[in-house]
């Protein structure tokens, strides 16, 4: 005969709960298998795409100035700000 511990136990494993500590505390092994598979994969699009290709060429271009990350920017900061100015849904906030 088994205590009621472990019909507890054997049931848990039955039904895949998981029960006490761990890393997913409530959740079992179903619970688990099915999280990854509730949101589909998202494919990457053309703004992804986009957003890749603005910065490559920036740090191509910081790579090629031979300055750090901040000293381009620094450098490039007043010219940008200078064409921005004639359009208002640019300006800093």
């Amino acid at each position: 005969m088994t205590s009621p511990h472990e019909s507890d136990h054997h049931r848990s494993v039955a039904t895949g709960i998981a029960e006490g500590p761990g890393p997913n505390p409530g959740r079992g092994p179903a619970r688990d298998s099915l999280t990854s598979r509730d949101r589909p994969a998202r494919r990457p699009g053309a703004a992804d795409g986009l957003r890749l290709g603005a910065l490559g060429a920036w740090l191509t271009a910081v790579a090629r100035s031979g300055q750090t990350d901040a000293a381009f920017t620094a450098c490039l900061t007043p010219s940008a700000q200078q064409a921005a100015a004639d359009h208002d849904h640019l300006a800093e906030e």
